[in-house]
């Protein structure tokens, strides 16, 4: 008896970095907007007041020390601080809004995380890319600002700290200083037979090497030291990415102000001897920006937009015409599995048909419980016979029911995720434009899962839009075998709904993936491991060809310690 082929698919928590495109841009005035804060989800929301109050504090104060430490050019102007969906008006004590379109929300550029941090609470840049290059994000955590004398006392002036990282984080330069027993980027160098300290400041800097604990007499070339400044050290002016604690730096060294030798830092070694405002003044914001007039310190203050996180609303355009009745059942199939299994409860799902013209299948509906999941995919047509008749597939007709309709007044959290060939004949010209004045001011995203007939490229502009609209785009092979197509689907929507999850450890990721054939054996084995560290709401999954004759009896585990599991015998189909 021959079988037809099932893929096993092994879905569970992991730790997965999302990131979204930053709309930070300047002003001609040299102001920077569109600086996101986001708070997450995981902070107490007993400190929302004080967490508030001191990150207006930060950047009020830092402005003017950006704008003087780059000779004029840049202040911070607009800052909006994202709270979590749960947060309340009463406990921050502050007016929350809902984002309009041209609130920038969906991209972080400053995270608050909760606790303490791995660091000691002092923030710090994830970077990822070349000297010159954008970082990822800065993050801070929520102690850095409930403990405000603290970290005033530790850290010194808390907004250079910011100017420190803004520098790391939008110029693409790094710390001035080494790191104890670092092979790379080590924390002193020798010159004349005397030892020194690793780090970029225009004058001697004085102090002197300690241990961990505290006590003294540490040698660097034999132990972990740590070089304490000691004294006053008014000479020194430079550098905020090395010294920001000084209270006479106010800026970076540049190769004229910089003393002779700075050592093997980590910027002096990524930057290729490049001094930071080097890095700095190359950067594309400074292209066509000299040296301004310094300005009056009032009009430094930047403004505060504080928003509420919209929660994610789900509308699926998919293309219903007759040209998609060789994938059809493909497509129902990763479609329902998204609603059923892959949504998180309370999401709201809304579904849009489309080929010649466009038709709401089923509006905007909250994920509440398996029975309510089960009749929205129901609502997804169960044969390829109930297709369109045509090949019109107008993707613009279904956005513009999907806006119009669906999500008309309740823009904010918008998510459109298309389902189509995505070939020349989905979006002419003048639909890409309508589509990118959608996305401008209604500020959505816009995913889309393109399935391209055999020789037919996808539009370029799917992947243009969902670039800039902070979605995904995913082109799948269709000559691949008929279960990995439908893996991909599974495993692009996943990863669609992914960028709104603003907690990487509530992403799902496959650990396991099998494809199997059975022809004359009555039973299959194979061995799979999950980490000690994952597992949380695992679930293993079968999907099959066909759904009534899959000839599957019962399935069994058996784990390392020989405890067995099963075997179970039921199964439900989707």
């Amino acid at each position: 008896m021959k079988i037809k082929p099932s893929l096993f698919l092994l879905l569970l928590s992991s730790s997965c970095m999302v990131s979204t495109l930053s709309r930070v841009y300047l002003t001609p005035d040299g102001g920077y907007k569109g600086i996101v804060v986001r708070i997450d989800k995981d902070v107490n929301q007993d400190h929302c007041h004080e967490i508030i109050k001191n990150i207006k504090s930060l950047f009020t104060a830092g402005s003017p020390i950006l704008h003087s430490a780059l000779s004029g050019r840049a202040y911070f102007s607009r800052v909006t601080i994202i709270v979590p969906p749960s947060w309340s008006e009463e406990k921050c004590n502050h007016s929350i809004t809902t984002p309009t379109g041209n609130t920038p929300y969906k991209s972080t550029d400053i995270l608050i995380t909760p606790g303490t941090g791995l660091a000691g609470s002092i923030p710090y840049t994830v970077q990822s890319k070349q000297c010159g290059e954008q970082g990822e994000k800065i993050i801070f955590t929520e102690h850095f600002f409930t403990a405000w004398n603290t970290t005033s006392t530790r850290w010194g002036q808390p907004a250079k700290l910011l100017v420190k990282e803004w520098a790391k984080y939008r110029y693409g330069v790094f710390d001035e200083f080494g790191f104890s027993g670092d092979r790379f980027y080590p924390n002193y160098f020798k010159s004349g037979g005397s030892i020194y300290p690793t780090g970029t400041t225009n004058a001697m800097l004085t102090g002197s090497w300690i241990y961990k604990n505290g006590s003294s007499l540490c040698d660097p070339t034999a132990d972990q030291c740590y070089f304490r400044p000691e004294g006053p050290n008014k000479q020194i002016t430079c550098s905020l990415n090395y010294v920001p604690f000084l209270a006479t730096v106010t800026g970076w060294c540049d190769k004229d102000h910089a003393k002779s030798e700075i050592g093997p830092g980590k910027h002096n070694v990524l930057c290729q001897g490049r001094s930071v405002p080097d890095v700095i003044f190359a950067h594309s914001d400074f292209k066509t920006r000299t040296q301004r007039s310094v300005r009056l310190s009032q009009e430094l203050v930047p403004v505060f937009d504080i928003v509420r996180q919209p929660l994610p609303k789900y509308v699926l355009l998919i293309e219903t015409s007759r040209a998609m009745s060789g994938v059809w059942k493909w497509v129902r199939k990763a479609t329902q599995n998204l609603i059923k299994y892959e949504l998180p409860d309370n999401t709201e799902v809304a579904i849009v048909t489309f080929s010649s013209e466009a038709v709401v299948t089923h509006n905007l509906t909250p994920l509440t419980s398996e029975r309510v999941r089960a009749r929205l995919a129901d609502t997804i047509p169960d044969s390829h016979n109930r297709l369109s008749r045509t090949d019109d597939r107008c993707v613009i007709c279904a956005v513009k029911v999907a806006m119009d309709q669906v999500l008309r007044n309740r823009e904010a959290g918008g998510h459109l995720i298309i389902l189509t060939h995505g070939d020349k004949r989905t979006l002419s010209e003048d639909d890409e434009e309508i589509l990118s004045e959608y996305d401008k001011y209604y500020n959505v995203r816009v995913s889309s899962v393109l399935l391209p007939m055999p020789g037919e490229a996808p539009l370029s502009y799917y992947n243009t839009i969902a670039t800039h609209s902070g979605g995904r785009s995913r082109s799948l092979d269709l000559s691949a075998s008929k279960m990995e197509t439908l893996a991909a689907l599974i495993d692009s929507l996943v990863e669609i709904i992914g960028v709104d999850t603003p907690d990487p450890s509530d992403l799902p990721v496959t650990v396991h993936h099998q494809a199997i054939t059975r022809s004359q054996s009555w039973s299959s084995e194979g061995q799979f491991f999950i980490d000690r560290m994952l597992g949380r709401d695992t679930v293993f999954g079968i999907f099959v060809e066909d759904d009534e004759d899959h000839q599957i009896k019962s399935i069994k585990f058996t784990d390392e310690e020989g405890s067995v599991f099963g075997p179970y015998t039921k199964m439900s189909s989707i």
